[in-house]
């Protein structure tokens, strides 16, 4: 139960820091990463870093954030 409920704040912090830099409340910053990878070389070197440590890391939350089964808001249920 508390580690749902500390995973639950991360999503929040995540969601709340990419609306604090202009994203979408919707999106988690890793899908803003993958957006703007070709566009911006901060991104690029997040989207390196990421992957690197996670394999498709910025792709899988792309999918959660895009795919209404493993939406963010359905994973903070």
């Amino acid at each position: 139960m508390i580690k749902q409920y500390l995973i639950n704040h991360l999503y929040a912090l995540d969601r709340w820091l990419n609306v604090l830099f202009g994203g979408s409340s919707k999106e988690f910053i890793s899908t803003r990463v993958l957006n703007y990878k070709d566009a911006n070389n901060v991104a690029g070197w997040c989207y390196q870093v990421l992957n690197w440590i996670e394999p498709n890391h910025c792709e899988k939350a792309a999918k959660r954030d895009y795919d209404p089964d493993h939406s963010s808001d359905a994973l903070l249920k």
